[in-house]
């Protein structure tokens, strides 16, 4: 994926699953799925495109998500993490999902033997106790896959 797109632009559709929260107890850990009541499987999609990035340095990674569920949309500088691995950082103004006002996730991204590409999404999430006027964080994750578009 990175060296690929290092000598050219390659494209990608991808498929997000519904983000999971990760419950922790003491030392044990759960997942479950988050309800988005409003948000149906088709807004779960996105394209993600790469290429040099600017000056012929480095890589961008830019994402068109048109309901943008998690406000991931918009280029990226991105990181050559390892081969065929990148990561990113999505900034945003909001509305955010998981945030009260700016929003922020990482993305991980790693190639796979077949030409997919596997890629987890963390974004910064937030809970809120309005009563006790308190916020703490929590963890949202959202795993997924890309298959690169004909060209």
């Amino acid at each position: 994926m990175a060296a690929t797109a290092l000598a050219s632009r390659t494209s990608y559709d991808c498929t997000t699953e519904v983000p999971k929260v990760v419950d922790r107890s003491g030392t044990t850990a759960s997942v479950r799925e988050i309800g988005f009541p409003q948000v149906g499987p088709a807004d779960w999609r996105f394209t993600l495109t790469l290429d040099k990035g600017q000056g012929g340095k480095g890589l961008d990674a830019t994402v068109v998500w048109k309901n943008d569920p998690i406000q991931l949309a918009g280029k990226h500088a991105a990181l050559v993490t390892a081969d065929g691995s990148i990561a990113f950082m999505a900034f945003s103004g909001g509305p955010c999902m998981f945030t009260e006002s700016m929003c922020l996730s990482l993305v991980n991204m790693a190639r796979q033997p077949d030409g997919t590409i596997k890629f987890i999404i963390l974004p910064a999430a937030l809970a809120t106790d309005e009563k006790a006027n308190t916020r703490r964080p929590f963890v949202v994750v959202a795993e997924g896959s890309c298959k690169e578009l004909t060209q």
